[in-house]
């Protein structure tokens, strides 16, 4: 059967974190604005609480400071902490070696590896993502592939493009 699209690279930390980030962005980040706001509007009505009661105005700040790392962690430390143990049970899945070649045909998607081979069927992909240095594919599980932008050895962005709206238009 035709290939449609090849990629290669090497998996790297750095990549991987990078697509995390744009998956995390997509699904989590929705969530933890709205925890943010939920932090930032408790802070107020504590705020007006304690000015309203004639309270110091150092535990307003400090109320400020306590619900600004509450939103630090929740918007940044968790996402990157997720992240980076995903990456280390990866690597100890795979090992150091994690070259990957993905393959794109009319019917399906398939990701090699030194070790494996992973079929993903056409009608299982979702979503295309975009980041500074990759292209990541969702599944409808919400697993994420990734490709390098610039890795294309056969085909390219575009056809990806065209294949992914083809399926969902």
């Amino acid at each position: 059967m035709d290939v449609l699209a090849e990629n290669r690279f090497l998996l790297t930390r750095d990549l991987f974190l990078e697509g995390m980030r744009r998956v995390n962005q997509e699904s989590y980040g929705k969530f933890a604005k709205k925890i943010a706001a939920a932090l930032a509007a408790v802070w107020l009505v504590m705020a007006a609480a304690t000015v309203w009661t004639g309270g110091s105005l150092a535990f307003v700040v400090t109320e400020g400071l306590v619900a600004a790392l509450a939103a630090v962690w929740v918007c940044v430390l968790l996402p990157r902490s997720r992240a980076k143990r995903a990456f280390k049970a990866l690597e100890n899945q795979y090992g150091t070696d994690m070259a990957r070649v993905v393959r794109l045909y009319p019917d399906r998607l398939e990701v090699e590896t030194a070790e494996t081979r992973t079929v993903i069927p056409r009608d299982q992909l979702r979503q295309l993502l975009r980041s500074k240095r990759l292209l990541v594919l969702l599944t409808a599980e919400k697993k994420g592939v990734l490709l390098r932008r610039d890795g294309f050895t056969l085909g390219d962005e575009t056809a990806i493009e065209h294949y992914i709206r083809k399926e969902n238009p």
